[in-house]
């Protein structure tokens, strides 16, 4: 029997555990280790770079495909662009873009130099919450922004979840970033995707023009600084989730950025805490980057190819890289082990306030799309943003007498607008009616206070509405009355401020078809003398008028426009008013002299005759008016809870507002179904519109 005295073991564990805690590796701070990678890297390409430096900034995409490779702007470097006492964006693109994940396998002596290259295209961040991926990510993205140009790298940010990537657009705007997608709306990380998936076609289209075979060559033969873009998807998970039957459309455009991003220079970050069945197979079947935080040995699996992040369970910032896991078999040898960069919030602002500063020191300009779906605008907040809008519009020259611009509010989507909202134009060259649809009174109060704000300047405003609370929200209308039925004289209107204008254009055709006899010449003149009407004798424009006028009631086409306005004016005398005020007398009316005027009618329901106890006969006069209206310049704005009985109208309308989820209101407009609708949006269907009929924007609210 063998005697073991355990008396000292437990001094024994003591110094063992001191003893280790010496090994445990320290964290690795962000920006002390940057500017290490960034002096040593400096160091290694000092004697390839000559300043002072020319950098030539490429003119947009359309411009290259035709062939235009004029710079668009050139910046001078006259030395090394500093932070502090280290030197920063001097490193190129041409080749690949490093991510600085800290130091290989915790070695000191190693800086990470995993990059996104033509071999290693696309990336994949998974990991268990709580361990580190939002410091990482941040981490990757502040060494990407350090070490390379805004004019070598291009970055788009989605984040489903809003709250990681927010914070790029809030306070201080980072030149190398292009698009941040801060929502769970799919369609707008979809219109990102497909946004930049449209410019890298361009891009590949440009290259063979000249016969560049990918990014590096391209740069070499034109001198250009062509960026690297980099697409980076947080919660990439929820992004699939909330996408629903559209999954298959962010899948897709994933695939086609592994298929056409190689040569082009575009690559894709994506990254999850959970990784689900939601995440499409064929999105991680594109990707040879493999990195993960860690996680259980299912997730490692599935990431990594081998159970080595489930070792990591609890270890905070400690992350595997695998650049092998497509390839099968045992991957577990080509893990890399790194600790990531830790970055806190205070660091994080006080380097993002550089790298704003330095943009604009060197005279790079760039338009930051930043989309926040929790930036919710007041109606009061709406109408600023509209007057100084079309104030910009106007020294544009983008708004005139003839164009109107409406003014909706900020896109769910990636947009090329200059000003980065959600616009339709009225010319008045075709139906451009209006309906807003919603359950809500207050919520179509919004859109008239905005609807009337856009139109004030250009438009007489009419409101005639069933419901007596409308009437308070039009301040600055020319009539605004209650009418519950269409017989009633308040509605009547209506059809007479539409068929005043067209009987008027109607006697301006047949006057100018008019052939000129002596009998219709004295007949003319003998009534002006009788009427003191002395300055239109022998005007051949007036006596063609006059001879219309006097015998319009014979023209069977335009009975119902007759007998709608004869009242108004019993004799000739009152209608030469009209071209008198308008200085037409010697000359054609042309459809400028038409005073614009927009009509507003709602509740449309519940008016007796079209919605409530509807009769075709009504609807159908109403339908006539609003074909007919754009050539006079008017237009109808149609706004009610429901359009039930009134799809007949359809034909009449051009633009439906949707504030509503109700799928039975869509298709009474013969409207695409939107899918799921975020709770702030809205949506806007456009009949004849080029691209997408359904376009999403964010509501206003009422100020509380």
């Amino acid at each position: 029997m063998i005697d073991v005295d355990f008396s000292n073991l437990t001094d024994f564990i003591d110094v063992y555990n001191t003893e280790m805690s010496r090994f445990k590796p320290e964290p690795v701070y962000c920006f002390p280790y940057l500017k290490r990678v960034l002096n040593e890297q400096y160091k290694k390409l000092q004697s390839t770079l000559k300043f002072p430096m020319e950098i030539k900034l490429p003119k947009d995409e359309e411009y290259l495909l035709q062939g235009d490779f004029e710079p668009k702007q050139i910046i001078k470097l006259d030395k090394p662009v500093m932070w502090e006492d280290v030197p920063i964006w001097f490193e190129s693109t041409m080749e690949q873009a490093y991510l600085r994940f800290g130091y290989k396998n915790l070695d000191a002596r190693y800086i990470s130099d995993i990059a996104l290259s033509m071999e290693c295209i696309h990336g994949f961040l998974g990991g268990s919450s709580g361990h580190g991926k939002s410091v990482t990510m941040n981490a990757m993205i502040c060494g990407l922004c350090m070490e390379y140009a805004p004019w070598e790298l291009e970055i788009h940010l989605s984040d489903a979840k809003i709250v990681e990537f927010k914070k790029y657009g809030v306070n201080h705007r980072i030149p190398h970033i292009s698009t941040i997608a801060a929502t769970s709306d799919s369609d707008f990380v979809i219109s990102v995707l497909q946004s930049a998936f449209d410019k890298m076609q361009m891009r590949n289209k440009i290259f063979g023009s000249i016969g560049a075979s990918n990014l590096k060559s391209f740069r070499k033969m034109t001198g250009l600084a062509l960026p690297r873009v980099i697409i980076i998807m947080d919660e990439v998970e929820s992004t699939f989730k909330f996408a629903g039957k559209k999954a298959s459309k962010i899948a897709d455009l994933i695939d086609g950025y592994a298929r056409l991003g190689r040569s082009a220079g575009y690559h894709i970050i994506m990254a999850t805490q959970n990784l689900t069945s939601d995440i499409p197979s064929s999105a991680m079947g594109q990707v040879k980057l493999r990195m993960c935080l860690g996680a259980v040995e299912s997730v490692s699996e599935k990431v990594l190819g081998n159970k080595g992040a489930s070792e990591n369970m609890g270890r905070i910032g400690r992350m595997i890289v695998n650049t092998e896991a497509l390839n099968g078999g045992n991957t577990f040898k080509s893990n890399i082990k790194f600790q990531t960069p830790f970055l806190t919030d205070d660091n994080f602002e006080v380097e993002m306030k550089m790298l704003e500063e330095k943009g604009r020191e060197v005279g790079y300009k760039k338009t930051l799309s930043f989309y926040d779906e929790e930036d919710i605008k007041t109606v009061e907040e709406a109408c600023d943003i509209i007057n100084q809008t079309q104030q910009k519009m106007k020294e544009r020259g983008e708004m005139n007498n003839k164009v109107c611009p409406i003014i909706l509010g900020t896109p769910a989507f990636v947009t090329d607008d200059i000003d980065e909202l959600l616009k339709i134009y009225l010319t008045n060259d075709d139906v451009e009616n209006i309906a807003i649809s919603s359950p809500v009174a207050y919520k179509i109060g919004v859109f008239l206070k905005i609807l009337s704000e856009n139109l004030k300047e250009q438009y007489k405003l009419f409101n005639i509405t069933s419901k007596i609370d409308y009437l308070k929200m039009f301040p600055n209308t020319s009539i605004n009355k209650e009418a519950k039925s269409v017989y009633t004289s308040d509605f009547a209107v209506v059809s007479f401020l539409v068929n005043q204008s067209l009987f008027i254009e109607a006697i301006e055709i047949l006057s100018q078809r008019l052939t000129l006899q002596e009998s219709i010449v004295n007949n003319a003149n003998s009534y002006f003398d009788r009427n003191n009407l002395h300055d239109f004798k022998n005007n051949k424009h007036m006596i063609c008028r006059y001879h219309i006028f006097s015998t319009f009631k014979d023209y069977v086409d335009y009975k119902e426009i007759y007998e709608s306005v004869y009242k108004y004016f019993p004799n000739f005398s009152y209608l030469s008013k009209v071209y008198t005020s308008a200085g037409t007398t010697n000359r054609w009316l042309e459809k400028k002299d038409y005073n614009k005027k927009a009509i507003f009618i709602g509740d449309v329901n519940k008016i007796v005759g079209l919605g409530r106890d509807s009769k075709t006969r009504e609807i159908d006069k109403l339908k006539k008016l609003m074909q007919d209206c754009y050539r006079v310049n008017i237009i109808f704005i149609l706004y009610g809870s429901t359009f039930t009985d009134l799809q007949s109208l359809n034909s009449g309308i051009r633009y439906t507002i949707f504030d509503s989820v109700d799928t039975r209101e869509y298709s009474k407009f013969k409207a695409d179904d939107p899918g799921e609708v975020n709770a702030v949006l809205c949506t806007l269907f456009d009949t004849i519109g080029t691209g997408e009929k359904i376009k999403k924007f964010k509501r206003s609210k009422i100020k509380t």
